[in-house]
């Protein structure tokens, strides 16, 4: 491992948990891995898109502690078989840790080679290790920091990994998953820990599965332990599951917490989810053009971090418009970005039809899966994701130049085309009236405007020629970043098309309008 990344990972960071809840885990749990520095790296990389919140990265797998070892492990795989950070947590015990994963955005569903979700994993874990006297002989106990086990760290590690699995029930993770004919009430009865198979209950979990051969109860170990399950079994049956916790650790209810319909505020001291690595109070928490919310998708099961464009100042219009924003954001990614970009293209193919789009813009939009960039979306975008959807557009749009079926020069295409950093053009014009000049070209450089920082001119005299038409929006705050032509033509049709659905929100249509304002324009 090269010294850059050792470097790296002696810095810390707090987790994202409340604090009141993180510091009240570290008092119980200090050697958890969430306060061990390398997790800081994969806090920052999750938080800034770089790693995916559902697998464990193979980079970090040498030096991840296995607190607990029922058999042998693949090299790399830290005994997860390819599940996410809630299998690596309940196969070490590491109840922090699961905390921490579900508000990063593991998947409490997410199975592993075999068809296991976390939840299953730990109770077939447990059901190795147990035996209703105690821990199986034979297995193997390792603890960081160089710790010697004994027989009360391991019931303590054990002990969480119950914890664990009861709160992946709180989390509604599937109280019936079934494999080989093994249900998870029957692991928890052949586990023989009591507060699990209450839980199972309490949650849903079917005592009585079709095949009587595998009824849980006949795995209990005594006939008290039996008649106590039957009894538990028959107080359960029939009533609703208890309602799912909010994954952002806050102990409440999703439904009166991040299921609410307003998205709620992303915590001041949570690291930025812009990618930048600072804490959210010292970084984007000062902008004034947008702020970050979180709010619970239903659809996809998710605590989705948002972007919201202010666009009053005015709380209660503000609070209306996350809500709206969440909503029209939802839709599009739903019906556009999810598979579904048949909006986009038809309103692509239509401006291409009556001649008012380029042909290669058209293209690579019909061939990307986002929607076209645009200067105000950008803003809200993390650098990662902005330099990642700039590169994927500009290579289409040398894929569609090689392909040969357009008959303009390479330069034209790219000028017609090609995106930069400020989603607009890659090759900014002059913005003076009648200057042919373009940035890039020929050894064009250009300046930004000192008054608004948008408009760009070749030279001083190009901007006092314009002054006169730009005067009015620089000093006003309304000057806008330059646009390719079919981004201001497609932009156009796609505000009316955000109008339409808005309407079905009742809302006035002042208040429409300034929010697709606010979405479109920079």
């Amino acid at each position: 491992m090269d010294s850059a990344k050792k470097g790296s990972r002696k810095r810390q960071s707090n987790p994202q948990l409340p604090r009141i809840v993180w510091e009240r885990l570290r008092k119980k749990y200090p050697h958890s891995l969430i306060f061990l520095p390398i997790f800081h790296d994969v806090r920052l990389q999750i938080l800034s898109k770089k790693l995916e919140s559902t697998l464990p990265p193979e980079e970090f797998g040498d030096e991840l502690p296995q607190v607990l070892r029922a058999t042998a492990t693949k090299p790399g795989d830290m005994g997860t078989k390819g599940g996410n950070w809630l299998h690596v947590a309940v196969t070490q015990g590491d109840l922090p840790l699961a905390h921490e994963c579900i508000r990063l955005g593991s998947a409490i569903q997410y199975k592993d080679r075999r068809g296991y979700s976390a939840l299953y994993l730990g109770c077939t874990v447990l059901k190795d290790l147990l035996i209703p006297t105690g821990l199986v002989a034979g297995a193997v106990v390792s603890l960081p920091g160089g710790r010697t086990p004994d027989s009360n760290t391991a019931d303590e590690i054990l002990d969480q990994m119950v914890e664990i699995c009861l709160l992946l029930l709180a989390h509604h993770s599937d109280p019936n998953e079934t494999h080989d004919n093994l249900s998870l009430l029957g692991l928890a009865c052949l586990s023989g820990r009591g507060e699990l198979i209450k839980g199972l209950l309490i949650h849903g979990a079917n005592p009585t599965p079709p095949s009587p051969t595998q009824l849980p109860g006949k795995f209990l170990a005594t006939q008290q332990a039996r008649i106590s399950f039957a009894t538990q079994a028959s107080r359960f049956s029939g009533k609703p599951r208890p309602r799912r916790l909010c994954p952002c650790g806050s102990e409440r209810l999703l439904d009166v917490c991040h299921g609410q319909t307003v998205p709620q505020p992303y915590p001041d001291d949570g690291i930025c989810p812009c990618g930048g690595g600072k804490i959210y109070s010292l970084c984007c928490v000062k902008r004034t053009d947008m702020y970050w919310a979180e709010k619970w998708d239903r659809r996809e099961e998710e605590l989705k971090r948002l972007a919201i464009p202010r666009v009053t100042k005015d709380p209660s219009m503000q609070e209306g418009g996350a809500e709206i924003m969440f909503e029209a954001n939802s839709a599009a990614k739903h019906d556009i970005l999810r598979g579904n970009l048949e909006s986009a293209h038809r309103i692509l193919r239509e401006l291409h039809k009556s001649g008012r789009i380029d042909p290669a813009y058209v293209a690579v939009g019909c061939q990307v899966s986002f929607l076209p960039l645009f200067p105000a979306a950008v803003r809200t975008m993390s650098k990662i994701d902005l330099n990642n959807a700039v590169r994927i557009w500009n290579e289409f749009v040398d894929g569609y130049i090689n392909a040969g079926v357009d008959s303009r020069t390479r330069e034209e295409i790219e000028n017609a085309a090609k995106v930069g950093p400020t989603g607009g053009p890659l090759y900014r014009r002059c913005e003076a009236e009648g200057c042919p000049k373009i940035e890039g070209r020929n050894d064009v450089k250009l300046s930004r405007c000192a008054g608004c920082s948008k408009a760009v001119y070749c030279s001083s005299a190009c901007q006092k020629l314009s002054w006169k038409t730009h005067r009015s929006a620089c000093k006003n705050g309304e000057a806008k970043v330059q646009l390719l032509p079919s981004q201001a033509e497609f932009n156009a049709e796609m505000s009316k098309s955000m109008i339409d659905k808005l309407a079905t929100l009742d809302l006035p249509a002042e208040r429409v309008q300034a929010l697709v304002n606010g979405f479109f324009n920079a």
